[in-house]
């Protein structure tokens, strides 16, 4: 983060945590989803990858297939271990000719480009951190209408990119951006701004809203594709060839048969609701708490591991409160 964008932030009241990760701003500690949101991302970083064998050797490492970066398309993928353990989730969009620009989390970019590179070294192809760039998420009806001043096209199809300069704009869906902008550019973008400024914990909120298990240093190798829906969200490709873990999540795809799901659930409670908790259905064990996000005043959404039997009953935490949680609506449907 550059001394300037950080006291832009401040400015505008960003609160932020000791790695220098904008939590929240002041005047909107809990925006909500429904309105217009420009979320600051510093708890992201970027990494560019790039050379004549840039695309060939991203296919072998992560689960989405390279090929549709050929059409000006992103996408979101994971990379795993030999055992199909993921070791981190990360957004891919194509920036250059034989360019491609990955999207992880901060805190475990350096443990996921190292096991890269033990690979690299065999392809041509680099991979180098991005200097100057600032990544955030933008949604809301008018999305497009404000981008306008600054970008001849935006993208409109989901997952499509756009690129002006060394900015990129990737399309989440109908009312979501992703973008990854250099300093001045989001300077600009952030002072012609009118509309709910977020930060991390909203980018959490957003997540779980999405249905969409973020796989960072807090959970690196604690879970496969499919025990965390990434089979529903596009992020892995069943017809492309071999990648670091495939034998692994091809079998779970094709062979078996599965007793959970990840769901979303909300519930009111004054303390954050403990990650590992579980969750009851009367007095059967029905699942546990995978991911939170405080939403508002002891308020909360919940990505929770539910059994498939027990996901439309009554449920609560197993704890002194028995806290009664709620299921909403995810945007994709789960089946197998």
């Amino acid at each position: 983060m550059t001394d300037s964008w950080r006291q832009l932030l401040t400015d505008r009241g960003a609160v932020m945590s000791s790695d220098n990760t904008v939590q929240f701003f002041t005047a909107t500690p809990f925006p909500s989803s429904a309105d217009l949101c420009l979320t600051e991302l510093s708890g992201l970083t970027a990494y560019d990858l790039e050379g004549p064998d840039s695309y060939k050797f991203l296919q072998g490492q992560i689960t989405q297939d390279t090929k549709l970066l050929e059409s000006q398309s992103g996408f979101i993928a994971d990379h795993c271990t030999p055992k199909g353990r993921i070791l981190g989730t990360l957004i891919a969009l194509p920036v250059r000719a034989n360019a491609v620009r990955l999207i992880m989390p901060r805190d475990n970019a350096e443990s996921l480009i190292a096991n890269l590179k033990k690979y690299l070294v065999f392809s041509k192809a680099t991979l180098t951190p991005v200097s100057d760039s600032q990544i955030l998420l933008m949604h809301g009806a008018n999305t497009t209408n404000c981008l306008q001043s600054l970008f001849e096209l935006t993208p409109q199809e989901r997952w499509q990119v756009a690129t002006s300069a060394n900015n990129h704009l990737i399309r989440l869906n109908s009312r979501d951006l992703l973008l990854s902008l250099e300093t001045a550019t989001a300077t600009k973008l952030l002072k012609a701004w009118d509309a709910s400024l977020g930060g991390w914990r909203h980018w959490q909120q957003y997540l779980i809203e999405q249905g969409i298990g973020w796989v960072d240093k807090s959970n690196s190798e604690q879970f496969t594709p499919h025990q965390i829906n990434h089979q529903f969200i596009d992020a892995i490709s069943f017809k492309k060839g071999c990648y670091t873990g495939q034998e692994v999540v091809a079998r779970m795809h094709y062979k078996a048969t599965p007793k959970s799901h990840v769901y979303g659930c909300k519930l009111e409670s004054e303390l954050a609701p403990e990650l590992g908790c579980t969750i009851k259905s009367d007095t059967s064990s029905a699942g546990k708490i995978l991911w939170r996000a405080q939403s508002g005043k002891n308020q909360w959404l919940v990505l929770a591991e539910l059994k498939i039997e027990l996901a439309a009953g009554r449920l609560h935490l197993d704890s002194e409160k028995a806290e009664i949680l709620s299921r909403f609506d995810l945007p994709y449907a789960i089946n197998k």
